[in-house]
């Protein structure tokens, strides 16, 4: 989730570990299911190997740091692999989906994240983790996927959310654990 943008404080580790004690009828010898801080320290000291707290950096900021050097260094790498797979003159064939994630909150902080990362990126917004996804599907010939909704239940009376998309666009409803 660090690497994604959308690290977990402690309080929010500890809040996660509580829905799951409790979603689950265990039997811990925590205050109401919710580990405490010596547990939280002992748990970061029993796997130091795999993660480690580290601090968040704005994702807008590592962006910027991308240099024209190496966008074309990737660029030349991204065409000889399409040369090889004989596909440089049939851009009906190459398709790029992107999926980026809105956070609708929270503050840069110190979060746990993979060991080997320094710092992992945040999306600067408010308060909530509240986060949108979205993917975007287009082929090189200039042609886009009609996207695909996925929201929570309970779907909306009178309300067509499909109104004024594009055509061919579906949407399903699911349902929303915890």
């Amino acid at each position: 989730m660090a690497e994604r943008g959308m690290g977990l404080k402690t309080g929010e580790i500890q809040d996660f570990v509580q829905s799951v004690v409790v979603k689950e009828t265990r039997k811990t010898p925590f205050k109401d299911g919710r580990p405490g801080y010596d547990w939280y320290h002992a748990f970061m000291e029993r796997n130091a190997h795999i993660v480690k707290p580290t601090f968040e950096k704005e994702l807008e900021s590592s962006r910027a740091k991308v240099s024209k050097d190496q966008t074309d260094i990737w660029y030349g790498k991204f065409r000889d692999f399409l040369k090889a797979l004989n596909l440089l003159d049939k851009p009906n064939r190459i398709y790029n989906a992107d999926e980026t994630g809105f956070s609708m909150g929270s503050k840069a902080g110190k979060v746990i994240g993979p060991q080997w990362l320094k710092q992992v990126p945040h999306i600067s917004g408010g308060r909530s983790k509240e986060r949108y996804s979205v993917m975007f599907t287009a082929c090189a010939e200039r042609k886009t996927m009609s996207p695909f909704f996925v929201y929570p239940e309970p779907k909306p009376r009178g309300n067509n959310p499909l109104h004024g998309t594009i055509e061919g666009s579906e949407l399903v409803y699911t349902k929303k654990d915890g």
